[in-house]
């Protein structure tokens, strides 16, 4: 992490740690859509929407290369704005979230606080090992958040009546 230009040493075991925290937040983010697709079970043309959805989040990702701004000193090339591993993450939670909304409400609070926690460490992490600043990482959650409410306003109306009769009647 770069505080007054002290940073953790590569190789150190709190990089190390650094580094397994960035990678688990990143794999509980998509473990924790999947265990919500699955219950929720989406089809047809929901389960399209459930994955263009995604793409759509995921996409934040792309800006680092209409930005191209620099990481910290010291890391290798490449750009970091926004945070591929913030944006990825992000789009996971985000996209697990609306689903869970949508499909297994009696979910929703659940999946809300364990994406949330995820996306935080992964974003802590990414900023200790000194890959990003702290506004790659902020950037590419508001990135997400904001294309995620824009895709729920375009796709609000094509989840049918079905879908809404789904959501009064919780799954067992």
């Amino acid at each position: 992490m770069i505080i007054d230009g002290v940073q953790i040493p590569p190789g150190s075991v709190l990089h190390q740690a650094s580094l397994a925290v960035s990678t688990i937040g990143v794999l509980a983010c998509l473990a924790i859509l999947v265990a919500v697709a699955v219950r929720a079970r989406p089809r047809g043309v929901d389960l399209l929407l459930c994955a263009g959805f995604l793409l759509l989040c995921a996409a934040v990702a792309v800006l680092q290369f209409v930005f191209q701004r620099p990481g910290p000193p010291g890391q290798p090339l490449g750009f970091s704005f926004p945070s591929g591993h913030a944006s990825i993450s992000g789009a996971l939670a985000v996209t697990s979230v609306v689903i869970a909304a949508v499909f297994v409400r009696s979910w929703l609070r659940a999946v809300l606080i364990l994406q949330c926690t995820a996306v935080l460490f992964t974003m802590a992490a990414r900023i200790a090992l000194a890959e990003h600043y702290l506004s790659d990482v902020v950037g590419a959650a508001l990135g997400v958040c904001a294309v995620g409410l824009l895709g729920v306003a375009a796709v609000k109306r094509w989840w049918t009546a079905d879908t809404r009769l789904a959501i009064s009647r919780p799954r067992p």
